[in-house]
């Protein structure tokens, strides 16, 4: 189980990143926050906005290389409607779906 927490720790545990507890809305696009002087690097933040593919995702603040960085879909309950790709799946699976989906079969 200590490795699941890894460097991040669970919800409202600290973690090797330092942060601590219920991330926080940001309301711009992911690509903003990269570049945004007046967010809060210590904490995480939830990217809430519809036009971002990020939107719902949680983000955390890698102080080594100086970036924020995707930390997945925050608290999913499932799988979001046309969030998975062809090449996403399996080899076995893209080959029996491909023909179906009027692509070619490589082999």
């Amino acid at each position: 189980m200590d490795r699941l927490r890894g460097r991040l720790g669970f919800k409202g545990e600290k973690g090797d990143t330092g942060k601590v507890g219920t991330p926080k809305v940001y309301q711009g696009l992911f690509t903003e926050l990269q570049v945004d002087k007046n967010v809060d690097t210590n904490y995480h933040y939830i990217i809430l906005n519809e036009t971002d593919s990020y939107c719902g995702h949680w983000v955390y603040y890698d102080e080594s290389d100086e970036v924020w960085r995707d930390g997945g879909l925050y608290q999913a309950q499932g799988i979001s409607q046309k969030s998975i790709t062809l090449d996403m799946l399996s080899e076995e699976l893209q080959e029996v779906l491909r023909p179906l989906m009027g692509g070619e079969n490589h082999e």
